[in-house]
């Protein structure tokens, strides 16, 4: 790809973590604010998860994107997306 598409891909994808970020954090303070053990439990491990991911992400640009830390990029979305799945099955409502 040519350096005008990848730097929009770039841009994209800094601009779409923001967004989640905010999200994800304001959902996970909120649940932490309940009084469910099993939520508050959860929203502690999404915004771990979330924690790590940024400093991951930030460490990738600062070393130019080795493939490694790309690895645990990968890794760490995909326990950011069980721990925003396990808060948001916390906060179901029981029947």
């Amino acid at each position: 790809m040519d350096i005008p598409a990848r730097t929009a891909i770039q841009f994209t994808h800094r601009l779409g973590a923001l967004v989640i970020t905010l999200v994800l954090a304001s959902a996970a303070v909120s649940a932490w604010r309940s009084r469910r053990h099993l939520a508050r439990r959860a929203a502690g491990l999404v915004l771990a998860s979330l924690g790590a991911q940024l400093i991951i992400g930030i460490s990738m640009v600062l070393r130019g994107f080795p493939l490694w830390l790309a690895t645990a990029h990968s890794a760490g979305a995909a326990c950011l997306l069980m721990a925003t799945v396990a808060l948001n099955r916390a906060l179901r409502p029981t029947a």
